[in-house]
């Protein structure tokens, strides 16, 4: 399922209990997902990402050399407890 069906399903789901200025907020970046067929430049599963350094939730760098030289990496993007 491409990214603009995941989002229009979970404005579907969503709607009866959102305000009206939501909904046309996520309508309006729906679209712009579409129109710029940001879904053909997404990482897919199975690709090789380049290498790359990000701080840690502990402090300090985290290389993703250093930690592939362990084993497997997962990267997992948590937008928030909200």
């Amino acid at each position: 399922m491409k990214l603009y069906e995941q989002l229009e399903n979970m404005k579907n789901r969503s709607k009866s209990k959102t305000p009206e200025h939501i909904i046309k907020t996520m309508d309006f970046a729906a679209n712009q997902l579409k129109v710029k067929k940001l879904e053909t430049f997404a990482i897919k599963k199975g690709d090789k990402l380049p290498s790359f350094e990000l701080h840690s939730g502990l402090g300090g760098i985290v290389k993703s050399e250093e930690l592939l030289n362990k084993g497997s990496l997962i990267i997992n993007f948590y937008r928030g407890g909200w």
